[in-house]
């Protein structure tokens, strides 16, 4: 089977079922509307159609089937979004791409699945109390141990034995080759017999986000082990920096509950999901990895560290919150004082207790500013400024957000400091340079031409920041989604030789790309296809999500019209391509002040205002003209 054959399953999946999994979903008559994710909502503007296999919100505009709404709710990639929907709707991704994976990687997922099912039935049997005793040891249920695929590895080298028991001499060896490579199994120096990796040991399966199983962590059942917890070896499937234990359990919870518990240890993330804490997940390893708070941060911006309150706990709480922050997200905290960790204080204080400190949780943030402010303030200015130094220090990776000034200047505020809000943003914006060689911008920097003053510098910095995040690289301008509506809804643009003249002044080659698509339908296939044909367009990883999300609203209110006349589209064409023009004209506009903002002297940036205001001029122009 090909990836064809999984679109289409999930194509012939209802809309709602998958939507539905990710937002509350209300049938009114025909109509399923729900509360729209993609902009602040408040009356359900979203509308789902199981008929037409699309959904649309008639406020934000957001459009696109199923596999467009996962790609652009989750953040994923095109390929990420089949993988999650195959999970929602019982497919096994794999059963239709592995015939384009990697042979190696298919026979270490095979491996790694018949290893984890051996384990946990050698867990269970009668005659193994090893894991029964370490299940009531930790107060666990039998469904948690289920859940989490508990097994036990004996110490007979059953993997080994199992593998050599492959009929097919060639799958055999490959299996023992694959086995080795990522270590489940280990090659004795001595005599070249193989062994299994783990032995006598109780086993926790690690689990990719789609729920494939990827390695092993392990804890000695014997007092003369060593070490007492074995993991599996880094390999071509197995990465610790891109995993999360429990995330593949956790994920719909997260969705629904607003909100991420990270944890430390997997003990900890399987006591709170046994407790109903089921959006919890844990770190895997020692520290967090920048893959795996980028993973966290698309899924949800409330994070709460349920970290060890332990002295290396609270500095590795310390250290991720420094991340989130670079991520723009501000997680919360929850100290499990008199315990040490969430498993410890789910079996001693329960979950209603853990339940009042979520409710309670302040941001890890404002924690850490607070313990910077002495119960005493000192009165020496250098001590204050000292402390203000410190905070600093915390809040720089925030830049020079709102949520990081408003906090200095409470803090100047305690401190009694009597400097104004644009000294201390002046004294901010140095320490930032200082940490960042690429912002960094010489005080006494002079051209021999007259010097922009400091407070010009951190006003050009602030809108360069601005303009950046307002003109990404795909930016679908204004016109850009006026000729893409347009030649959906009315295909015989595409006869008129005008329609040149506006590709022309197209710039975004996938929208060519996308309007030479269409015109090939419309010239090739009745009208009564075409549409269909249009929505195939939406299952590719050729077009952006953006460029998706715009075919699928359009298709949304999408019916066969009456040819309209050669000169509607003429005028049609033409206010696409005025369009176009004022939307270069803008582009251009702000690529000027960016260079304006980025400018070192006066000059420069009387120069670049002159050029502005040409701009300027021809847009009222051209505003006069369309009038």
């Amino acid at each position: 089977m090909s990836l064809d054959d999984l679109i289409k399953q999930i194509k012939d999946t209802p809309v709602t079922q998958i939507v539905g999994r990710f937002i509350a979903l209300k049938r009114q008559g025909n109509t399923v509307t729900g509360i729209c994710p993609f902009h602040s909502d408040t009356k359900p503007s979203l509308h789902v159609n199981d008929s037409k296999g699309l959904f649309k919100c008639f406020v934000c505009q957001a459009g696109g089937d199923s596999i467009t709404f996962v790609e652009k709710y989750q953040s994923l990639s095109f390929i990420e979004s089949l993988k999650e929907i195959a999970s929602i709707i019982g497919l096994d991704y794999n059963d239709y791409s592995s015939s384009k994976k990697n042979p190696e990687l298919i026979m270490a997922q095979k491996i790694l699945t018949k290893t984890a099912q051996i384990y946990r039935k050698l867990g269970t049997d009668s005659n193994s109390n090893h894991l029964n005793t370490f299940i009531k040891e930790r107060n666990l249920t039998i469904e948690t141990s289920t859940q989490f695929m508990l097994g036990y590895a004996p110490s007979n080298n059953i993997i080994t034995n199992y593998l050599k028991s492959i009929p097919d001499k060639k799958e055999r060896n490959f299996a023992l080759e694959i086995a080795k490579k990522i270590s489940i199994i280990k090659v004795n120096e001595n005599n070249h017999s193989c062994y299994d990796t783990f032995r006598n040991r109780i086993m926790f399966p690690i689990w990719d986000l789609y729920g494939q199983v990827t390695g092993f962590t392990s804890r000695a059942v014997l007092e003369s082990q060593k070490p007492k917890y074995l993991n599996s070896k880094e390999s071509f499937i197995f990465s610790k920096k891109n995993l999360q234990y429990g995330l593949h359990l956790a994920k719909s919870d997260i969705r629904e509950k607003g909100f991420l518990i990270l944890c430390e240890g997997n003990m900890d993330a399987i006591t709170l999901h046994q407790f109903n804490f089921q959006n919890s997940v844990a770190i895997m390893g020692t520290a967090l990895t920048e893959n795996s708070v980028k993973t966290y941060s698309k899924l949800t911006s409330n994070i709460i560290l349920a970290l060890d309150s332990d002295p290396a706990g609270m500095e590795a709480m310390k250290r991720a919150n420094s991340m989130f922050l670079e991520c723009g997200v501000i997680p919360k905290f929850i100290i499990f004082d008199p315990c040490k960790d969430p498993d410890e204080f789910l079996n001693d204080l329960g979950p209603i207790q853990l339940q009042e400190r979520i409710d309670n949780s302040i941001t890890y943030l404002d924690y850490g500013i607070e313990q910077l402010t002495p119960k005493k303030i000192p009165e020496l200015i250098e001590d204050k400024y000292s402390i203000l130094q410190n905070g600093f220090e915390l809040l720089s990776p925030l830049g020079s957000s709102l949520a990081a000034t408003e906090r200095l200047m409470s803090l100047a505020n305690k401190l009694g400091l009597k400097s104004g809000p644009e000294q201390i943003a002046a004294e901010y914006d140095k320490h930032l340079k200082s940490n960042n060689k690429s912002l960094t911008i010489k005080d006494d920097f002079t051209t021999g031409q007259e010097q922009i003053p400091q407070k010009k510098l951190i006003k050009r910095e602030k809108n360069l920041q601005e303009a950046t995040e307002i003109m990404p690289s795909n930016y679908l301008t204004k016109g850009v989604r006026h000729l893409v509506n347009t030649l959906i809804i009315h295909p015989e643009c595409f006869k008129s030789k005008e329609l040149s003249e506006v590709l022309d002044l197209v710039w975004l080659d996938e929208v060519k790309r996308y309007v030479n698509e269409l015109k090939t339908f419309y010239f090739e296939v009745e009208d009564t296809e075409y549409p269909n044909l249009i929505l195939n367009l939406l299952n590719t990883k050729e077009f952006s999500t953006e460029l998706k999300e715009i075919i699928g609203s359009t298709l949304y209110n999408f019916q066969i019209r009456k040819p309209i006349e050669d000169s509607v589209v003429s005028k049609l064409l033409f206010d696409i391509k005025t369009n176009l023009h004022k939307d270069k004209l803008k582009l251009k506009r702000e690529e000027l002040k960016t260079m304006q903002n980025n400018s070192t002297t006066l000059n420069e940036v009387h120069s670049i205002l002159k050029e502005i205001n040409k701009i300027q001029t021809k847009l009222e122009e051209i505003k006069l003209q369309k009038n």
